[in-house]
């Protein structure tokens, strides 16, 4: 060949592989909007016990068909605090189960029928769906587009490689590997890992894998060693991803590596035998011998695929205590004197997980809430507190509050404001709208409660004194406010559409009322000489501030609402 043909050839496979990985992305994503909300609610809930959570990490992959997806969705949950490191484990297990089926596609369709015959019609038909202003029509068009372009990426690498006859180079060179003996197979375990890699898909890199051998490059064991090594490389995107995580997650992605990596090291011990065995099923399946043809070298990778997949699963969830106590050994929790931003995990350049970044800013912004809370409840501990060290060390306390706040509501921001509501389902669209709404409630409430407390430090510099009445009527006021605010929270942290609402019209119009009465009771005692003027402007501006952060929750908990009729609905509020 020359180089005018081998320069043309590698662009053609760069290409190819290109347009397989976008249909897989396209495809994927589109999984996800049709899904939405079932899948987030049945990936959090289906992990009660090993066994299950094998099973539920299986169905979630084979459903999105990207276990590169999978994990780093496993690994968000992981670092949003809702999965547990032991739970995560068995997810991981099952999804790499899972992105098996593809590979079966693939081997049993894609090198076996004329492709052709089908992609287009199967384009065509997604262009009905494609330009429909209903969002779920729309993502049932993306989701054939990308099927489409998948299959005819596979097709024109099919086409694009040349038989190995016509490169004497490449002949001369595998030859030389084949007759390498062990240290040929460590380096094609190498080559699959760091192939994957770089390109971050393992389904890309075995298909690559299958195109090569279905076009004779190099022997069916060098290509079992290649898929063993992608194995390994798969790992590397929730490693990436974790990267800006949090302990936890590290932990989570770090334990996909170890699983595949040991499992990997452990096949290698009997590889030969390894071969045989799965050889053995290949026969029993397709009732033919693996070597006899390519189709069935094909399938005989399949199969490899499959067993070591299911084999490693079937060892470590046994042994899920002994990789949480392996990775906990690797990444000690760490003891942090400092706030810093929480840190989410963001969307993969490759593969899209924005339904389930929603799912981390839902765990955000319940957090803020509760730091919304306790900035609250500090407010009558400063009005009561009258020992110099005492009140001090509670404005230190208040200074920490805010700065955390703060660093916790602008992280919600500029995380929300990252994801592209085009990869979100309708259900996701409107919960991201309704956070953003969220979040800039809790803002406000800030801004309130820095008033409230600016106030009270202001009348404890004047040596202005409330009486008991006073007093007690606050705390009544307080009272009402934190429990509107631990209703709000409590409706945050649990599925928007299934949040109540009556109980919190009840403390608004419960606040309202002793709003109204307190305000005329003030009038009339300063009035009547009860307390002085001074004393009851800074008692009405308290009772007053009190219950506009009443307001302030009110509105989040009436915003949940859209959740609730997007649902019923079917369409973005």
């Amino acid at each position: 060949m020359s180089f005018l043909s081998v320069v043309l050839t590698i662009l053609t496979l760069v290409g190819s592989i290109g347009l397989f990985l976008y249909g897989m992305k396209l495809m994927s994503e589109a999984l996800q909007k049709v899904a939405g909300q079932r899948m987030r609610s049945a990936l959090s809930t289906l992990t009660l016990n090993p066994f299950r959570g094998l099973a539920s990490g299986l169905v979630l992959t084979a459903a999105i068909q990207s276990s590169s997806a999978s994990t780093v969705m496993i690994t968000g949950l992981v670092n949003a605090g809702l999965l547990s490191l032991r739970q995560s484990i068995p997810l991981i297990l099952g999804a790499n189960i899972g992105t098996t089926l593809k590979v079966w596609i693939i081997a049993s369709i894609g090198f076996r029928l004329d492709l052709n015959l089908v992609l287009l019609p199967v384009i065509a038909m997604s262009l009905l769906f494609l330009f429909s202003s209903i969002p779920r029509k729309k993502s049932v068009g993306e989701l054939l587009m990308g099927f489409g372009l998948l299959f005819l990426g596979l097709e024109l690498l099919k086409n694009s490689l040349p038989p190995v006859s016509e490169i004497p180079q490449l002949v001369a060179f595998l030859r030389e590997f084949n007759s390498g003996g062990y240290l040929s197979i460590l380096f094609f375990v190498v080559v699959g890992a760091v192939f994957t890699a770089i390109i971050q898909s393992s389904s890309a890199s075995i298909t690559l894998t299958l195109a090569m051998l279905n076009s004779g490059w190099f022997s069916y064991d060098l290509a079992v060693a290649m898929l063993l090594g992608e194995n390994i490389g798969t790992t590397i995107t929730a490693n990436l991803a974790a990267l800006v995580a949090n302990t936890h997650a590290k932990r989570a992605a770090l334990s996909h590596f170890l699983f595949n990596l040991i499992g990997v090291a452990f096949v290698l011990l009997w590889f030969y035998p390894f071969i045989n065995i799965t050889g053995w099923i290949t026969t029993a399946i397709t009732g033919q011998v693996y070597s006899d043809s390519s189709a069935a070298m094909l399938l005989g990778l399949s199969v490899v695929h499959t067993f070591f997949n299911i084999l490693n699963a079937l060892i470590w969830v046994n042994l899920v205590p002994v990789m949480v106590r392996l990775t906990i050994f690797i990444f000690p929790d760490k003891v942090q004197a400092l706030k810093t931003p929480p840190r989410f995990i963001r969307k993969s350049h490759l593969l899209g997980t924005s339904e389930f970044s929603i799912l981390q800013a839902k765990k955000q912004v319940h957090t803020v809430s509760r730091l919304v809370n306790q900035f609250f409840n500090t407010i009558p501990e400063l009005l009561v507190e009258k020992e110099p060290e005492a009140y001090k060390s509670l404005q230190l306390r208040i200074a920490s509050l805010k700065q955390e706040l703060e660093i916790a509501a602008m992280s919600v921001d500029q995380f929300l404001d990252e994801l592209n509501e085009n990869d979100l389902s309708p259900e996701g669209r409107t919960r991201k709208k309704v956070m953003v709404y969220v979040n800039e409630q809790f803002r406000n409430i800030m801004t309130v409660n820095l008033k409230m407390i600016k106030i009270v430090e202001e009348k404890n510099q004047r040596k202005v004194w409330f009486t008991p009445k006073q007093r007690l009527n606050l705390k009544k006021m307080f009272d009402l406010v934190k429990e509107s605010i631990r209703a709000a929270s409590e409706n945050l942290s649990g599925e928007y559409h299934l949040a109540q609402f009556e109980y919190a019209h009840e403390i608004e119009n419960s606040i309202n009322l002793l709003r109204d009465k307190l305000r005329q009771k003030n009038l009339e005692n300063i009035e009547k000489g009860k307390y002085t003027v001074e004393g009851g402007n800074y008692y009405n501006d308290l009772f007053s501030l009190s219950e506009k952060v009443g307001d302030y929750i009110l509105l989040i908990n009436d915003s949940l609402t859209s959740c609730r009729l997007q649902l019923i609905s079917g369409t973005p509020q």
